[in-house]
């Protein structure tokens, strides 16, 4: 588990040492309230996860976890696809949760959180598909046309 407080060259160092050491995966872990809360500064973990397998050859990188509550459904899906196509085939995992972290900074006082964690992800694998998605949620919508047959997107993914 990497903690995406860190900065960025230490984060980039242990995950090249993760990979020449042989592990399997790394997991980036994403609080900014909480590393703010404690005078850290913080990081997107999408946008690490993407440097983080631009600088190893075999590592899986998995986010631990991205909230649709702080990124679209549709956003993340488009950052899923760019760590996706950078980290090459079979090495990406999307993870994806409520994270009550961020419901409590962000002042969303619910309990109710499955209902729109089951709509993000349908949104999520809609855009990821490929063909043309729409999608009315209570909580989240979107409407995203089709890619062309020959568009440059890589097309598998771990869920």
């Amino acid at each position: 588990m990497q903690l995406t407080m860190e900065p960025l060259d230490e984060m980039l160092a242990s995950a090249r040492a993760m990979d020449d050491a042989g592990m399997d995966t790394i997991w980036l872990a994403e609080a900014y309230p909480w590393w703010r809360k404690h005078g850290m500064e913080a990081r997107s973990s999408t946008v690490v996860s993407a440097l983080v397998a631009r600088e190893t050859q075999r590592l899986t990188v998995g986010w631990g976890i991205i909230s649709p509550f702080t990124r679209h459904p549709v956003q993340v899906a488009m950052d899923a696809r760019v760590v996706q196509e950078a980290a090459g085939p079979g090495r990406f995992i999307l993870g994806f949760g409520t994270s009550k972290i961020f419901l409590n900074n962000a002042g969303i006082s619910t309990n109710r959180t499955l209902g729109p964690m089951r709509e993000a992800v349908e949104i999520v694998r809609g855009v990821l598909g490929g063909a043309p998605f729409e999608y009315r949620g209570d909580t989240w919508s979107a409407s995203v046309p089709g890619l062309q047959d020959d568009a440059q997107a890589p097309r598998d993914i771990h869920h």
